[in-house]
């Protein structure tokens, strides 16, 4: 649900992006240390499911390839 659907990019860049554009509607933004903090949850949040699903495409990967080396 985190990083799929939305073009393959993922909800999480998307919400960033959002979230940063119309947090106060002034130029330049000026970020407070609560926003700082939730922008680096957000972004450590997708790092972590493209993490997760390399691996998951990597387990999967491996499993084909020592099932053809079986037969």
């Amino acid at each position: 649900m985190l990083t799929g659907s939305i073009e393959k990019l993922g909800a999480l860049p998307v919400v960033i992006a959002l979230y940063l554009q119309f947090k106060d509607r002034h130029w330049p933004p000026h970020p407070g240390g609560v926003e700082i903090f939730l922008i680096f949850v957000l972004a450590f949040g997708y790092w972590l499911s493209l993490t997760q699903i390399s691996t998951r495409l990597r387990l999967q990967l491996y499993e084909a390839l020592l099932r053809k080396a079986l037969t």
